[in-house]
């Protein structure tokens, strides 16, 4: 309804030649609808080789002048009359023109010129498009407003020069590109320190003030994102011009990056913010446009690969995680972006699994939606530039190698000795068990219970890519006597952490309790009636940052095998005489089921542990410990013949993983040795003789 009733009062200003108070002149004389229908003109589309020496081209009410060295080599080039597009109201077609040229272009400015706009000298307000096609794949960047000279009935502006000066898309072939332009009425402009507001002067009907809050709203982000300490001054060219339309993008005020650079970025906002009652929505998409702008600028990729949906979405995920939760850095209080509200559901898809999927534009997006709350946990919990050195982090990428990735400038950004691993794990606990203390932030329902009264065993299971997170609610209905409940993670990797609330009522409140690593059993002082929520975190910060791994948690009685969930809960149970050891056998095969070692008598610090194959007197898994009894030394997996099989594992005293070795039937195929830090520091491959070729 707001758009209807704008489009009208657009339409009455531009017949009684309305011109907003203290604004630059409007385009409001009918000259714009009407004089050039009575000016002589070519035809309405012309094509022509074009050359590194330039030339000229001529269509309906345009001349096109193509000056030397704009054109690497000679190519064909088309001028055509268009459709005005529906951006910016109803307009005039009888300036509206397309030039379509391959691409790259060099560095030159090409200029166009309108013919018939009658008197007098003016600026006119001209709307400019573009759109590039990529493998055949077309792309379009937001229309928006530029400003041309009137001279004695003649238009004049410029196409700028397109920036290619990082090549195209990788392994991408550029087909083409279009600028499209068309003339406007009734559009004004005004101007503050870093911003130029172009708006249709039909907005001061619905909200007078409206262009002094658009470039109010602008300022105010300028400034915190300058209180960041990003360099704006250096990364884009100011005043940054803002263009009022009525064209519905995925943003209600998106970040155009046009072919001329990455510093140029410009926004364009819907007109419907305007209105006196939207000003916090308008003033958070100001926001978040703006940041999306400087992110740009801080891209180390080619402005073709930034703006592209043919391109990789690389820092889409960080953009709108930053963007989302600048919002709240303009609005304040307790402002919670909607965006960021509809995602919170992608908790168990891991931040970097856009990769190879079918919509990976989107994907990124809505991850960077939901990670949103992450960056404010973090920014909350470390302090400083956090924000800032994210993003100095990926502009310091590069590719091939090792890669761009956002999840890798998130992890260094965090600092050094898995911070980022640690506050994940600790903001998925938090956001489950409702402690955050951030209001309006909702809690998310569980992905899978357990009660106490269901048949053991009792197993929860998924699979988790790096940072992603499970949601698991234990019930306890009542505890027999003599039990002790056990919470033991069987995953056989140490980024999988489990981190334990406990509360009496499912709705909580919720205490934190404890952090499981792997294979290291809780105990659990429960009573009837208590509840527990299980955050299962995939913390994983080794490159490429989309290894799926299982997260397992056996739930139980203590006394029975802690870590074979494959061991029946009534299979017997023998006891060493010194109480450091106990099996469990199968009395109708007279096999061992399964094998715990203890340092001591309690049973809490072990040695070793074995699970054995079914039906079979063969080890299928061994476990050792250091001397602590909790520090994993190694994991081995064996074949039905208790040959070395699968992949096998040896840990550093503190837990990351030193050596990945694999084996088929007792011969080694592969090791990867790691640093402490989780970067690869040889990689071996193996013949059938036992001969190891590595690099590096």
């Amino acid at each position: 309804m707001l758009r209807l009733l704008l489009g009208h009062a657009f339409a009455l200003l531009a017949m009684i030649g309305f011109s907003a108070p203290g604004a630059a002149a409007a385009d409001d004389d009918l000259l714009l609808l009407t004089s050039g229908a009575r000016a002589a003109g070519g035809p309405s589309v012309v094509t022509k080789t074009i050359g590194p020496s330039g030339g000229v081209l001529r269509a309906g009410r345009v001349v096109v002048t193509i000056p030397p060295g704009a054109l690497a080599s000679p190519a064909q080039v088309t001028l055509r009359r268009t459709a005005p597009g529906a951006d910016f109201g109803k307009q005039s077609g009888v300036w509206s023109y397309s030039l379509e040229i391959p691409l790259p272009q060099a560095g030159q400015d090409i200029d166009v010129a309108l013919f018939g706009l009658g008197a007098p000298d003016r600026q006119a307000a001209v709307a400019l498009g573009d759109s590039s096609t990529i493998s055949g794949q077309t792309d379009a960047a937001p229309a928006r407003v530029v400003r041309g000279n009137v001279v004695s009935g003649v238009l004049r502006f410029k196409l700028p020069a397109h920036d290619l000066s990082q090549g195209l898309l990788a392994g991408g072939n550029g087909d083409g590109h279009t600028a499209a332009w068309w003339t406007l009425a009734g559009y004004a402009s005004k101007s503050s320190q870093h911003f130029t507001v172009e708006y249709p002067a039909a907005v001061l009907a619905v909200s007078a003030d409206a262009p002094d809050r658009v470039l109010a709203a602008a300022e105010d982000a300028y400034q915190k994102l300058s209180d960041l300490n990003f360099d704006l001054v250096g990364s884009l060219a100011w005043p940054m011009p803002i263009s009022v339309g009525y064209a519905t993008h995925d943003e209600p005020c998106p970040a155009g990056l046009p072919l001329s650079g990455k510093g140029k970025g410009y926004l364009v906002l819907n007109a419907d913010l305007c209105a006196a009652a939207s000003s916090d929505a308008m003033r958070a998409a100001v926001g978040h446009g703006l940041f999306h702008a400087v992110q740009a600028a801080y891209d180390p990729r080619s402005t073709l690969a930034v703006r592209h949906s043919a391109a990789d979405p690389h820092f889409a995920m960080l953009g709108e995680a930053s963007s989302t939760w600048f919002e709240r850095r303009i609005l304040g209080g307790g402002y919670v972006s909607p965006n960021f509200l509809a995602n919170v559901g992608l908790k168990g898809t891991g931040l970097e699994a856009w990769q190879g999927t079918p919509q990976a534009q989107a994907q990124a997006r809505n991850l960077g939606y939901w990670a949103s709350g992450f960056v404010r946990h973090l920014v909350d919990q470390l302090q400083g530039q956090v924000v800032l050195g994210l993003w100095q982090k990926v502009h310091n990428q590069a590719s091939p190698s090792p890669g761009y990735s956002d999840l890798r400038a998130l992890i260094d950004a965090a600092g050094a000795g898995g911070v980022a691993a640690l506050a994940w794990a600790d903001y998925m606990g938090k956001l489950f068990s409702g402690n955050t203390g951030y209001a309006g932030w909702p809690v998310p329902a569980s992905d899978a219970v357990w009660h106490s009264s269901d048949p053991p065993p009792g197993r929860l299971t998924g699979s988790l890519a790096p940072f992603s997170a499970l949601k698991w609610t234990a019930f306890i209905d009542s505890v027999p006597s003599g039990v002790q409940y056990m919470l033991s993670p069987i995953s056989e990797t140490p980024d999988m952490t489990y981190v334990l609330y406990k509360g009496t009522n499912a709705n909580g409140p919720f205490s934190y309790v404890a952090t499981l690593k792997m294979f290291n059993p809780h105990m659990l002082a429960a009573a009837p009636g208590d509840v527990y929520v299980i955050a299962a975190v995939n913390g994983d910060s080794k490159s490429p940052y989309t290894t799926v791994s299982g997260a397992d948690l056996m739930l139980g009685d203590a006394a029975k095998c802690r870590f074979c969930p494959e061991v029946p809960d009534d299979a017997p149970m023998l006891i060493s005489e010194d109480g450091l050891s106990r099996w469990w056998v199968d009395e109708s095969h007279l096999i061992t089921l399964a094998q715990e070692h203890y340092q001591d008598p309690q049973w809490t610090k072990l040695w070793s542990f074995y699970c054995s194959w079914p039906n079979v007197a063969a080890f299928k898994t061994g476990v050792r410990f250091r001397l602590d009894g909790t520090t994993v030394y190694d994991i081995q997996h064996y074949d039905q013949q208790g040959s070395l099989h699968g992949v096998c594992k040896e840990f550093y005293e503190a837990g990351s993983i030193h050596f990945i070795q694999t084996y088929s039937h007792g011969l080694i195929l592969t090791r990867t040795e790691y640093g402490p830090d989780g970067a690869v520091i040889q990689y071996c491959t193996f013949d059938g003789q036992g001969v190891a070729t590595c690099t590096p």
